[in-house]
């Protein structure tokens, strides 16, 4: 070959191996020198969608089942008697028993309580006819039956101990408990 052939031959495989160069080598072009750039870094993945936090909600406290007879009045009585008196009686007795026909599910113990006069016995029986009453009244009203209760305490649960028409008058009294 001659010489002119063999020099075309030279430039071609230059030219030839300086396209095959890897990306990171650097290359001489025409006396240059350029540095190949390393390949762009692939694009970051998607953000996730922001999660929604939802604003902790404070678990309503079990209703007390006892609550709604807080509100509730006693029922006084006359010395020795056990019928329900008076006007403020009779409404303390019909809020109840509204209470009551608004939810079957509720109950009331209706507890006869006395003063400290007269026996054990007979007060035990007075504190019985006084919760009968009451729960006579309140079946009157509408209430079923099976919602109250009646217990007699007699003498044994005063809530004054002084000896005086007031304090008497104070024991002498149907009062109320919720189940």
């Amino acid at each position: 070959m001659n010489r002119s052939t063999l020099s075309v031959v030279c430039v071609l495989s230059l030219a030839l191996l300086g396209g095959c160069a890897s990306d990171n080598q650097t290359q001489t072009v025409s006396g240059s020198q350029e540095t190949a750039m390393p390949a762009p870094p692939p694009p970051p993945p998607p953000e996730p969608p922001p999660v929604q936090e939802m604003a902790p909600q404070a678990a309503a406290p079990p209703e007390d089942p006892l609550a709604w007879a807080a509100d509730l009045n006693e029922v006084h009585f006359e010395f020795d008697k056990s019928n329900v008196r008076g006007k403020k009686d009779r409404t303390t007795l019909d809020a109840l028993a509204q209470k009551l026909k608004e939810d079957g599910k509720r109950k009331v113990v209706v507890e006869g309580h006395c003063d400290n006069r007269g026996t054990a016995n007979y007060n035990m029986m007075l504190g019985e006819r006084r919760a009968k009453a009451v729960k006579h009244y309140l079946v009157k009203a509408g209430v079923p039956g099976s919602q109250v209760e009646v217990v007699s305490f007699g003498k044994e649960r005063p809530l004054c101990r002084e000896m005086n028409e007031e304090c008497w008058q104070n024991n002498r009294r149907a009062h109320f408990t919720a189940q």
